[in-house]
């Protein structure tokens, strides 16, 4: 199914029945405006890998119910107020590359959840990364071994000169972001900074 088809579909059921915002439970919208603007209201920064990745604000009850929405329940329509907040942490000037899921995550939602928000927030995502092997979920891991999953998780095309801001939808120990970044320096970019939506207090 078409990201156009699912959004389309999306609209005519919260038509039929009317929805309640996924965060908050107001009436009449999948993410209020108030929830919508939370998701940057606390900007903050880290360091992964000796790059700065600024995300747009902490991972709470807002931003995690709309990414879990999003990625769990299938709700792209969350893509746009989720990609906003990603684009505005993002720089000027670079190419923006999205961490890829895993084939069996693709599979499973029917769409590349962070190249998606990527689009949905105005950015124009260059698919540099490819996720190889099956790894585990991380969400079920800790941090050593979040590590661990996630060496050799990406593989990335030629990018010689390119200066990169890598970007994903949730930094937690930085383990994915790291694995990222070093794939794509292994192919020759420069990494100028990552950017996410959401980064939890972890590490």
């Amino acid at each position: 199914m078409s990201d156009a088809l699912r959004d389309a579909g999306q609209l005519v059921a919260s038509i039929l029945f009317p929805s309640r915002c996924v965060a908050c439970g107001a009436a009449h919208a999948v993410l209020c405006a108030e929830c919508s603007h939370a998701l940057s209201a606390h900007p903050a920064e880290r360091g992964v890998a000796g790059v700065v990745v600024r995300s747009a604000g902490a991972l709470d009850e807002v931003s995690r119910a709309a990414v879990r929405a999003y990625k769990e329940r299938g709700w792209t329509t969350l893509a746009r107020p989720l990609g906003r907040a990603l684009a505005g942490v993002v720089p000027a000037g670079c190419t923006v590359v999205p961490v890829p899921g895993s084939r069996r995550a693709f599979r499973h939602r029917g769409f590349d959840a962070v190249r998606l928000l990527a689009e949905r927030g105005g950015l124009r995502p260059v698919p540099l990364l490819r996720a190889v092997g099956t790894p585990l979920d991380q969400r079920t891991l800790n941090r050593d071994q979040r590590r661990e999953n996630a060496s050799g998780m990406f593989r990335a095309r030629a990018c010689e000169g390119l200066r990169v801001v890598v970007v994903d939808d949730v930094i937690t120990t930085g383990a994915t972001l790291a694995e990222a970044i070093r794939a794509l320096r292994a192919g020759g970019a420069d990494i100028h900074a990552a950017a996410t939506v959401a980064a939890t207090a972890f590490g």
